[in-house]
């Protein structure tokens, strides 16, 4: 295990030292300790069923790039390695019992305290698609509209809140939506469930509109006593009807505006609409970065700014070349306004790396609903011990290569306190043979003889055979336990004197 604070790498080096035995740890259980897993785990499953372990072995199936998790079950390369039955994991998948989503809630919280720096943070909302155009039987299967391609396809709306400090984002909640039409509802499902169970309530909350969910997660978010600083959103959340709702739950907000005819009236009672202002804009060929700034009244007392900001995105700054932000604090400088709405790309990215790396879109081929919600929150858990990982303990790799040691190698290593130990030995009868010849040979007379030459020549040899037999130890371990290793020689300060560590393949 890589330590993860001071007092850790004492103990570690302590425990070394002493040559004490140390308990079997690898990657995923060191990871599971620091976030708590296990206490997370039993809070939220009231089945028998051993959950942590079935969490720790799908996420450390992240690292084989598998497009389906089933694909696990039956390659050469995994299927020993799991432990359990791909049933077993259906079984936890599809269990009403299990809160999957207060597992990730809380997951992704801890880990967004610890990753997180800057306080407070700024939460986004945005949502995305989930296609299953292949799909028959579903449950809630729903007929949803692609903006961006302007067509209709077949699947689900994920709709994420997900806190951010401007370098990392975190998701905190999201809600698996269908259609709120009953036209546009392909598969309402057949089993009877009470709606006043956790199945009944999500299934209820998949039908409603999408902005009574956002407000629900909202307060849901409260709750957890976090601070923050605004909520960002899309002009798909823009109406002032609907910025008054979140601002009436005591969040400030900063969203993007639609050019169009939707009428915002000035302090002093003249009102506009945002086409009108930017045909202006237009006309006059400013070329300035924040082109106006008025405040407007958005009705129930509260008094927002509206902005005009350059277009940054070259594809679009013909057609539109400034875009109106609206932020619900006038005191806020255009400056402030506008830095702070460039966070709100961060879900986008986000939303990549969930379907490119996590299984957010591909690795699900579940029927169930709860199967499937319990799939994106097992996607959404693997996105934030990558990021956990990464934070605390690869900082200087890629997010894909931190994905590329999440494997089962991960979760069932072998302990790095023997690789340790059978390390720093060896460099201790490397160091002992020098000192013993340079003492008992080379302080003799006549050390420059040509004899004395030869024992030189054996020193190096023995130097040499003994530095091979240590960087052979080293290659043998697997990438990740390598990484792991070089981290704790470079912030322990073991076994440090050993210079191939840094340029042996694997250890960068």
């Amino acid at each position: 295990m890589v330590a993860t604070n001071a007092q850790q790498i004492k103990d570690t080096v302590n425990c070394i030292s002493n040559q004490t035995s140390a308990p079997r740890v690898s990657l995923m259980t060191a990871l599971s300790i620091t976030l708590g897993l296990s206490k997370i785990v039993d809070a939220n499953n009231p089945t028998r069923m051993n959950l942590l372990l079935i969490l720790q072995v799908v996420i450390g199936l992240t690292g084989y790039g598998f497009k389906h998790l089933c694909e696990a079950f039956v390659s050469k390369v995994t299927k020993d390695k799991i432990g359990f039955s791909r049933s077993t994991m259906y079984n936890a998948l599809q269990d009403k019992r299990i809160n999957w989503l207060g597992i990730m809630s809380a997951i992704c919280l801890t880990v967004a305290k610890r990753t997180l720096k800057k306080r407070p943070w700024q939460l986004v909302v945005d949502d995305t698609l989930i296609l299953r155009n292949s799909s028959k039987h579903v449950e809630l299967l729903a007929k949803v509209y692609d903006h961006n391609r302007k067509t209709y396809h077949k699947g689900f709306t994920v709709l994420t809140v997900a806190a951010t400090d401007g370098k990392n984002t975190v998701p905190l909640a999201f809600a698996l939506l269908s259609s709120s039409r009953d036209r546009n509802c392909l598969n309402k499902g057949k089993k009877a469930i009470k709606g006043s169970s956790r199945a009944g309530k999500k299934r209820t909350q998949a039908r409603m509109p999408k902005m009574n969910v956002l407000l629900s997660m909202l307060k849901d978010i409260q709750k957890m006593g976090i601070s923050v600083e605004a909520v960002l959103m899309d002009s798909w959340f823009s109406s002032p009807s609907q910025v008054r709702r979140v601002h009436a739950l005591g969040f400030d907000v900063v969203t993007m505006l639609r050019i169009g005819k939707t009428k915002y009236k000035t302090k002093s009672g003249k009102t506009f609409n945002t086409a009108e202002i930017a045909e202006q804009i237009r006309n006059s060929k400013t070329s300035a970065g924040i082109a106006k700034s008025i405040l407007v009244d958005l009705g129930d007392g509260l008094v927002g700014k509206l902005i005009f900001v350059r277009n940054w995105c070259n594809d679009s700054a013909k057609r539109r070349p400034y875009i109106p932000l609206l932020c619900t604090k006038s005191s806020w400088s255009d400056k402030k306004i506008r830095a702070m709405y460039k966070r709100r790309w961060s879900i986008e990215v986000l939303y990549r790396n969930l379907k490119g790396l996590f299984g957010l879109q591909s690795g699900n081929q579940a029927q169930n609903f709860e199967a499937n919600i319990a799939l994106l929150c097992i996607a959404h858990i693997r996105y934030a011990v990558a990021i956990f990982a990464k934070s605390e303990l690869f900082p200087k790799e890629s997010l894909e290569k931190v994905c590329s040691m999440l494997t089962l190698e991960a979760v069932y290593s072998e302990p790095l306190e023997e690789h340790l130990t059978t390390l720093k030995n060896l460099a201790k009868l490397k160091n002992q043979l020098q000192a013993e010849i340079e003492i008992n040979v080379l302080s003799t007379p006549g050390a420059l003889s040509s004899p004395c030459q030869t024992v030189m020549l054996v020193l190096n040899y023995i130097g040499i055979r003994l530095d091979d037999l240590i960087q052979h130890s080293v290659e043998d371990m697997s990438p990740c336990s390598q990484e792991m290793l070089f981290n704790r020689v470079k912030h322990g300060n073991i076994i440090g004197q050993i210079s191939f560590l840094k340029s042996t393949n694997g250890v960068n």
